[in-house]
């Protein structure tokens, strides 16, 4: 509205000109409508940013339990492996004894 009005001052051609002090605060209004227009316009893409940085923190988290399971897992199979191993020599130590 402020920012219309200012347009409006500079192409009329009124006999009486608004002083500097009234085209000031038409100015410095337009600024806050704008600035206010443009934090409205934002605000949906901000709320979609946070929900994607939620998105990839969970994500995030979801990976690093992924593989503390995956490491876990192995573990067991190494586990298991060995243990069948020594298992195996020791069967194998006691027909070359026997």
């Amino acid at each position: 509205m402020a920012l219309r009005v200012v347009a409006q001052v500079i192409n009329s051609h009124m006999e009486e000109r608004p002083t500097l002090s009234a085209v000031k605060h038409l100015v410095e209004a337009s600024e806050v409508e704008v600035g206010e227009k443009v934090a409205g316009a934002l605000l949906p893409v901000w709320e979609a940013v946070r929900a994607l940085q939620a998105g990839l923190k969970e994500a995030g988290a979801e990976a690093r339990e992924a593989g503390a399971a995956l490491h876990a897992l192995r573990q067991q199979q190494v586990r298991w492996c060995v243990v069948r191993c020594v298992r195996a020599l020791m069967r194998l130590r006691g027909h070359l004894a026997g």
